[in-house]
Formats: C-alpha cells, structure tokens, sequence
C-alpha cells in the first residue's frame, strides 16, 4: 500500500462519520470556485434505492450516461430527496443547466462519490474503480441488518439510513483489523480460533510422541 493510498484511507475514515450535506465537487473557476450541488453521504437506504431503480452510475462501464439519468441520481443524493413526483420534477428543472453545463463532471463525480462510500469493503479498488463487475448487491442488506442488530440493537430504518462509510468502520473495529501496511496483525474471531486450533494441534501432537516416547 503505497503512501498516496493510506492518506486517500484515512481522509475517508475522518469523513466517514460527518453526515452533514457537502459539495459534489469544488474546483477553480473563471469567475472563483465552483462548487457542485450538495449531495448527502450514501446511506444504505439510498443505494438501495439507487439499485432498484438501476441507475446507470453503478455499472461497472456505464459510457456516456443521459442528462436525465444523471439528474436522477443527483436527486436520490440530494438533501432534499423525497419519493413526490412533484418534487422530483421541480428538482429536475432547478439543476437542467447543472447538467446541461457539467454532464461530463457530474458524472465522474457521482461515480467516485459511490465508489468512495465502499473504499474499505473491497467493492472498489486503489485506482478509483470496482474491483468486481459492479458493487455489492442491495440484496445483501439482510446479513447488514442482522449484524448490526445483534451487535449494537439497532432498529431496522436506524441501520438503512446509517451511511455505508460508517457501517464498515464499525465493521473493522469490531473485527479487530489491524493495518497491513503498518505491521498490525489482524485480531479477530476467525484468526483466534485459527490460532486456537493450530496450538490445539501442537499439543495433540506432542502429547502423542512423548506417549509414543515412554512406551515401552
């Protein structure tokens, strides 16, 4: 893991738990800094919603996506997101010029938005694309859900509407990862119980041969 990357991993575990609306981009500008319309962090709820309306951002090359399309997503991310056709429509003509203006922007952005919300789950990878042929399927909600409220007894819309970023910070500190790169083991059930059954075995068989040993 090279340097570039465990700075870009802890810039994403500071921002993982401000749940407050920002900028989908701020750049330079002719006339100063422009700044992209607010988007809200991607909760689960919201990728859910993302994937049962298919949107075209999520696929793993989805080439030039409609202005629509785009103005879509950027609603099911906005602060303001609400399932009235008539908010949604309203929504849709205050940002046309956005999207007329900046398709190409808002389209990269939107991606590395999503893309950034599972940078530790290994659904994407170093260089800003999924590691597999698209992120995880909403259909994984189930052992999500069920985790967290066995672990923490958290409401089901509690869950849905925590932010995915944090959901696997969580995740991590509960597991005990530690930081490859850095030397830190990984302490965790699962390797515990490796260890436990390699130094279970080591015994067994020194009991054996020292048996094996005495007899005559």
């Amino acid at each position: 893991m090279t340097e570039a990357e465990i700075a870009n991993i802890e810039r994403h575990r500071d921002e993982a738990f401000i749940e407050c609306a920002r900028p989908l981009w701020i750049k330079p500008g002719w006339f100063g800094p422009s700044v992209g319309p607010p988007v809200m962090p991607l909760t689960w709820i919201r990728y859910h919603q993302l994937c049962g309306e298919q949107h075209a951002v999520l696929l793993p090359d989805p080439g030039a996506i409609d202005r629509d399309a785009l103005l879509r997503t950027l609603w099911v991310l906005s602060p303001s997101f609400s399932h009235s056709r008539i908010a949604w429509r309203i929504y849709k003509l205050r940002k046309y010029l956005c999207a007329l203006i900046n398709r190409k922007q808002l389209q990269a952005s939107l991606r590395l938005y999503i893309i950034d919300a599972f940078l530790e789950s290994g659904a994407s990878s170093s260089n800003n694309a999924p590691a597999d042929s698209s992120f995880p399927a909403s259909h994984l909600l189930g052992g999500i859900i069920s985790c967290f409220a066995k672990l923490y007894s958290w409401s089901r819309r509690d869950i849905l509407e925590m932010p995915i970023a944090q959901s696997y910070q969580l995740i991590n500190t509960f597991s005990g990862q530690g930081n490859a790169a850095k030397g830190q083991p990984a302490f965790n059930a699962v390797e515990d119980r490796k260890n436990g059954d390699r130094l279970r075995a080591k015994r067994a068989a020194a009991k054996q041969s020292t048996e094996a040993t005495a007899t005559p």
